[in-house]
C-alpha cells in the first residue's frame, strides 16, 4: 500500500443476508471499474462487524472524493467512509458530511480487542491516537 497517497475505503455491505451482500460487493466492483478506479478489495471490521470493503486511491482529491461519497451514501446508503490523507491520519467521514478523526492508520500485529481494523494484503491496520 502505497502511503503517500489519498484514499478512501467504502463499502457496499448492509448486514443483509451474505447473498445480497454479496451482490452489492460486486456492483460496488463493477460501478467502481466503469468510473475508472482501480479498486483493491479489503476486508475489515466495522462496529464488530466483518464486511468485504475497496480501497481506493485518490488521483484527484476533490473530484475523487465527491465522486466516491456519492457512490457510498446515494447508492449504497452507507453510514460512512474512512479517509486515509498522505500523512496516514485517518477519518470517518459520515453520510451527513460530519467528520471524526480516528488518529494515525497504522500497521499492526494483531488485532485482538480491536473493534475496527483492516485487513490489506493480509496485513492488519487500525488506528492509534
Amino acid at each position: 500500500m502505497n502511503i503517500q497517497t489519498n484514499k478512501v475505503i467504502l463499502s457496499a455491505h448492509k448486514n443483509l443476508n451474505t447473498q445480497d451482500d454479496n451482490k452489492r460487493h460486486n456492483r460496488l466492483l463493477v460501478i467502481l471499474d466503469d468510473l475508472g478506479y482501480r479498486g483493491h478489495i479489503v476486508s475489515g471490521n466495522y462496529n464488530g462487524t466483518m464486511e468485504r470493503s475497496v480501497l481506493v486511491v485518490l488521483d484527484n482529491f476533490y473530484t475523487d472524493m465527491q465522486v466516491l461519497q456519492d457512490l457510498a451514501f446515494k447508492t449504497f446508503d452507507q453510514e460512512s467512509i474512512l479517509y486515509i490523507d498522505t500523512s496516514n491520519k485517518a477519518s470517518l467521514i459520515f453520510n451527513d458530511q460530519s467528520e471524526t478523526m480516528l488518529g494515525k492508520f497504522t500497521q499492526v500485529n494483531n488485532v485482538n480487542n480491536i473493534d475496527n481494523y483492516s485487513i490489506i494484503d493480509g496485513k492488519y491496520f487500525t488506528t492509534i491516537k
